[in-house]
């Protein structure tokens, strides 16, 4: 009788760990959405600068903290005999905290090297700055492959950096864009001469090819057909598939297209 009372406890200690151990792990995660989310409102809103820049300082200690998380996680699952539920839910999270993390210092390095130059530029005339002493910046920019889900990052990217700093001269805007471009966004404008009159030309041939409304709530509804069935009961799977869809669904508001019911029937 001893025996079956063991293999009873152990049958609900490991589901109770495994519960603890994934809150604290989605806990981490939270924080590390939340900072995103700041990122993404901070590369348009300019008062949201300070805010960002402080809590960016523990995205480290985040980043840690979830990379043990997750171990012990796997740890819990592999003893438990349940590693292909593993690969199949919790291992999407680590792809999405890559990829957040790729966002968050992305915008850090966006507003980082610029907020000292933005706040002076109303005050040009005096002559505090001067185009001849501006050294171009060494921030890699994103490289945009013609992915119309990606294009309004892109464009918002390169116009803050770029297209809208008045310290560059026509000729180097165009070097740049080209340098930014791969595959088929690149194909657009590569037969455009490399000239100072002709950037404005390739940034409009651009705007043209990727700059369509209805093009881009396509490509996120597409996102949403995408995503794969849930096989299991996960609640980080299910997390997954909600923020995915929050995220594309929001996408797709901010777009203008607010009646989304009746842009997927006629999607479907």
């Amino acid at each position: 009788m001893g025996r079956p009372k063991r293999k009873s406890i152990s049958l609900t200690s490991e589901p109770n760990m495994l519960l603890r151990s994934r809150a604290a792990r989605d806990m981490t995660l939270r924080k590390i959405r939340m900072l995103d989310t700041l990122a993404q409102e901070s590369r348009t809103e300019v008062e949201k600068h300070s805010t960002f820049l402080a809590r960016y300082l523990s995205l480290e200690k985040y980043v840690n903290q979830f990379e043990v998380q997750q171990q012990e996680v796997l740890n819990i699952m592999l003893d438990s005999g349940l590693q292909d539920d593993f690969n199949d839910t919790d291992l999407l999270l680590t792809d999405e905290v890559e990829e957040l993390v790729g966002r968050i210092r992305m915008v850090f390095e966006t507003i980082r090297p610029t907020s000292g130059v933005t706040k002076q530029m109303p005050r040009q005339e005096s002559g505090a700055l001067s185009g001849s002493n501006i050294v171009l910046p060494k921030i890699e920019l994103p490289k945009f492959d013609g992915d119309v889900v990606q294009w309004c990052s892109f464009r918002d990217i390169f116009c803050s950096l770029v297209h809208n700093n008045q310290h560059y001269s026509d000729i180097e805007r165009f070097h740049v864009l080209r340098s930014s471009l791969v595959g088929p966004a690149l194909a657009i404008i590569k037969s455009i001469p490399l000239t100072a009159s002709n950037y404005n030309i390739a940034w409009n041939a651009l705007h043209k090819s990727f700059e369509n409304n209805r093009l881009l709530a396509t490509a996120h509804i597409d996102r949403l057909f995408a995503f794969s069935p849930l096989k299991k009961e996960s609640t980080a799977a299910l997390a997954t598939f909600v923020n995915t869809f929050r995220e594309n669904v929001a996408a797709i508001k901010a777009l203008g297209i607010d009646d989304i019911s009746g842009f997927l029937l006629f999607y479907i």
